[in-house]
């Protein structure tokens, strides 16, 4: 039985976290209109300090841990600079100003980095939203 399926929808564990940050590495600037990313099930991610892993951004609603993502921006490779727990529903923010909220994780470069997707009324990359390199990236709960 799957620990996160509460009726029918997937659910972040009730809890208290801390917020996790990232510093960019990489600004990306590429666009897609069928990527046809996988969410995988769970809700949420454990990431090491040190590790590197993608941001991508989307502006489709309605998305979920299991659906499927098409309309998606590119834009960044982090490193974690703290290690934690990425949650689903986690406002993403950087430098302080909210980009959107955590919806997913797709696994299909894995083991070299999972793809972490944002859900953003801007569907812009890195480049196009003038992000610089060591720019932080927030996870806080919602």
């Amino acid at each position: 039985m799957d620990p996160y399926l509460n009726n029918g929808k997937k659910q972040p564990p009730e809890c208290k976290k801390l917020a996790i940050d990232a510093k960019v590495r990489v600004v990306l600037s590429s666009y897609r209109e069928k990527r046809n990313l996988k969410l995988i099930q769970q809700c949420t991610r454990a990431v090491v300090l040190n590790e590197v892993h993608e941001i991508i951004i989307t502006d489709e609603i309605n998305i979920e841990p299991g659906s499927a993502v098409n309309r998606v921006a590119y834009f960044s490779f982090v490193e974690f600079i703290k290690s934690g727990v990425l949650m689903y529903g986690d406002l993403v923010k950087i430098n302080n100003t909210v980009i959107g909220k955590l919806i997913g994780f797709d696994y299909t470069h894995m083991p070299n980095h999972m793809n972490i997707v944002i859900q953003s009324q801007k569907r812009k990359s890195g480049k196009d939203q003038a992000i610089n390199l060591n720019d932080v990236i927030s996870f806080t709960q919602s």
